[in-house]
């Protein structure tokens, strides 16, 4: 499992990463790119993804509880069991 709890990860390029199951507890991801991005299983419980790009990025059975997902993009559409928790 990729561990980038409590990381600082500004503008980070995840582009089409394989993030399943990664752990991204309370980290600022401002501005970073998740287009592609499969996040099956991750935690992201607290992270700042504020103007994030999730476009196409597979999100099931994510945790998003307390996520901040201000200003980021590919939410549209998206079913609310997907975004459950966090603040948008």
């Amino acid at each position: 499992m990729k561990d980038y709890s409590f990381q600082t990860l500004t503008l980070a390029d995840f582009r089409g990463a394989d993030l399943r199951g990664a752990d991204f507890t309370g980290a600022n991801l401002l501005s970073a790119d998740f287009t592609g991005a499969d996040l099956t299983g991750a935690n992201l419980w607290g992270a700042s993804l504020m103007n994030a790009d999730l476009t196409d990025a597979i999100l099931t059975d994510s945790v998003m509880f307390g996520a901040t997902l201000y200003g980021a993009s590919g939410l549209e559409g998206r079913p609310s069991s997907e975004l459950m928790g966090a603040q948008y």
